[in-house]
Order: structure tokens, then C-alpha cells, then sequence
């Protein structure tokens, strides 16, 4: 809502309200009520995936500028060095394994952490855990500059698939710790998410 009113020249400050259905329930992106409802008041129907997809036809948000064989844990792999529109780094280290899949190749996304905490909780092991995986198969582990918490991974998600679409990716599948997590507006960035694999 505010990436809108910064696209309309307006102030960065908005309301998000959400559309009740009759029964009570949430109003989805699909709900005929949605369509129903946006034609009876004379509103306009707009998805996030629609302003990702303007804003990447129109913006420069990442930009790769380095790539360069690199050994990481004792595995060669090919490093990949992205810049994004706030000056921070991002990272992609490329795989190759035995059963490499380039068509829809394994992808872990990793938040770069500073903290000891990463070295004395689940996520040591979960990441170790994705990096056999990778070892194995092949793929793409990413490190994105966020400096998040791992449950907050969700929100910048964008700068992983910003990363993927600049590596030329369309189809992946995803190594997750939370099997259910869901991943919205990964069309806006021409992603598909074909297979989530439990950590």
C-alpha cells in the first residue's frame, strides 16, 4: 500500500482494510465476492504480483556484478556477488551435485547473521542440513543481507527472488524448515515453486 501511494506521488502513508464475506470469513484474490464487490463500489482490483511486476519492468532493484569460482566449506562452487538499490550485498553460491536438476534446481535462502545465537540454535542445524542437500544434488544457496530473524524470512523473500530472476531461474524447488510456509506473489517475479523439501 504505501509502494502505491509512492508510484502516485503521494506521501508514503496508507490504511489497509480487509474485506469481510458474508459468512465472516476473509475475501481471497480469486473470490468472485472480491470481483462482485469491486464492481458494485467502481473500485479498481489490483494484486501485489501486478505492482512487483511493474515495479521490476521499471525499477533497478539488484544488480550482479561479480562472479567467480570459490571454494565454500571446503566445496568449489560458483559465487555469485548481487548489489541491491540500498547498497547492501547479497550472495549466491552455485552447486553442482550428482543429480543436478537445472530445470528446477534446489534453492535454500539464508539470512546473513552476525549474532552468536545462529551457532546455539535449530538453524546451525537446519543449514548444515540444506548444505548436504546441496552437496548432493546441486543448487543454489542464498545469503541475503537482511539481517533478519529466520521466522521474519517471509518479508524479504522478495530480495531472494530478485536474486533467482537474475540468475536466469523460473522453476525451483525450495529447502524449507517450515513445510507449510507460503511464498505470495511469486508470480509477479515469474517464479514457480514446483516442490518444498522439509528440513
Amino acid at each position: 500500500s504505501v509502494d502505491l501511494c509512492k508510484l502516485a506521488g503521494l506521501k508514503p502513508v496508507s490504511v489497509i482494510c480487509e474485506i469481510m464475506k458474508e459468512d465472516g470469513s476473509m475475501a481471497r484474490r480469486g473470490d468472485k465476492f472480491l470481483s462482485d464487490f469491486a464492481l458494485k463500489h467502481n473500485l479498481k482490483t489490483l494484486y501485489v504480483s501486478d505492482l512487483i511486476s511493474y515495479r521490476l519492468e521499471n525499477e533497478s532493484l539488484l544488480k550482479m556484478f561479480c562472479q567467480e569460482e570459490r571454494e565454500f566449506l571446503k566445496h568449489q562452487t560458483k559465487c555469485y556477488t548481487f548489489l541491491d538499490h540500498q547498497q547492501k550485498n547479497h550472495y549466491a553460491f552455485k552447486f553442482k551435485g550428482a543429480k543436478t536438476h537445472d530445470l528446477a534446481p534446489l534453492v535454500r535462502f539464508h539470512p546473513i547473521k552476525e549474532d552468536f545465537d545462529f551457532l546455539t540454535t535449530d538453524a546451525f542445524e537446519v543449514f548444515f542440513k540444506a548444505l548436504e542437500y546441496l552437496k548432493r544434488e546441486g543448487g543454489y544457496l542464498i545469503f541475503m543481507n537482511t539481517h533478519s530473524e529466520q521466522n521474519n524470512i517471509v518479508k524479504d523473500f522478495g530480495i531472494g527472488a530478485l536474486v533467482l530472476k537474475n540468475l536466469g531461474i523460473k522453476d525451483f524447488r525450495l529447502l524449507s524448515s517450515c513445510e507449510d510456509r507460503q511464498y505470495k506473489a511469486l508470480s509477479g517475479f515469474g517464479l514457480k515453486l514446483v516442490e518444498t523439501i522439509s528440513l
